[in-house]
């Protein structure tokens, strides 16, 4: 097999205490053709001078530094600067298992593929561990397959984290592909843009990636901007089922699930303000059914 260079990008934010994890599940990969591009984004702790400490021990290492903007802007200097055939995102807070790219990259080299999709495993503040099911086998899918059968493998996996996907670097430069600058819901984005133009996927029921659930994550911190944000990740996902002529209702089980959520994790303030938005916002079909599952006396 031929071993083509990955680029693996790490978007680094105030994550001193857990890089060193990271940073060792990085060092443990068999596939030993990669560089790594670890590109901290303002960050004010000690992040930056184990960066550079990382970088000194090893060549295939190259930090860069910028003004806080969030992980999409950080992710987009690593494609700025990267040289990899391939692409992978990791985070900065969570590990990776040492086969990760030697398995995915000879799948990718296998099949020809732009797109490999692998398992993952999620561990929960509660201690719960949640693992994210594909295929019991190894799939090999047409982009039209793939496409057409999103809705189902939506079901049983997230197809919006980066994390426990292997890109092809020149997908992403000849279609111009880029993170906005949105604080949640960028990946989603990114990923939903990259799935219009794939013409060859591989879905991998292996897991490589392990997840952990931090109480100060991005992802726990909810204002108006960011639910205002996360409602545009449903339009942007209704008009791409449109596009390929798949049920545009799957889209409002997601957003109407994802309400339901927020009720015990924003304040009331900001509860009814999102409230509002959805309804003044969503489809005419799904507002008696917002209306029916959110309103209770106590919140509204």
């Amino acid at each position: 097999m031929e071993n083509p260079l990955v680029s693996i990008i790490v978007p680094v934010y105030n994550v001193e205490k857990y890089l060193d994890r990271a940073i060792d599940s990085i060092k443990k990969q068999t596939y030993q053709n990669y560089e790594v591009l670890m590109i901290d984004d303002g960050s004010t702790d000690n992040s930056l001078v184990k960066l550079e400490e990382y970088a000194a021990e090893d060549k295939r290492v190259k930090v860069f530094r910028k003004e806080n903007g969030g992980a999409g802007s950080a992710r987009n200097v690593g494609l700025d600067n990267a040289s990899g055939k391939y692409i992978y995102f990791m985070d900065p807070d969570d590990e990776i298992l040492p086969e990760l790219l030697i398995d995915n990259v000879s799948l990718m080299e296998e099949y020809k593929a732009d797109l490999i999709i692998f398992d993952f495993i999620f561990n929960k503040l509660d201690g719960q561990t949640e693992r994210h099911r594909i295929p019991n086998s190894i799939s090999h899918l047409s982009g039209h397959q793939f496409r057409s059968q999103i809705i189902d493998i939506f079901k049983v996996f997230s197809l919006y984290a980066p994390v426990n996907k292997l890109y092809l670097m020149d997908k992403i430069q000849n279609k111009n592909i880029r993170f906005n600058d949105h604080s949640v819901g960028e990946d989603a984005i990114f990923n939903m843009a990259y799935y219009r133009c794939v013409d060859s996927v591989v879905l991998n029921p292996h897991y490589y990636y392990i997840s952990w659930e931090r109480a100060d994550s991005l992802t726990h911190n909810f204002s108006e901007c960011r639910i205002r944000e996360s409602f545009q990740i449903y339009i942007i996902f209704r008009s791409f089922l449109r596009e390929f002529g798949l049920d545009e209702s799957f889209a409002d089980s997601d957003i109407i699930s994802f309400v339901y959520n927020m009720r015990n994790k924003v304040n009331k303030s900001i509860f009814r303000k999102m409230y509002r938005y959805v309804l003044k916002n969503c489809r005419k079909n799904m507002k008696d059914v917002i209306k029916l599952i959110l309103v209770t006396p106590n919140l509204l």
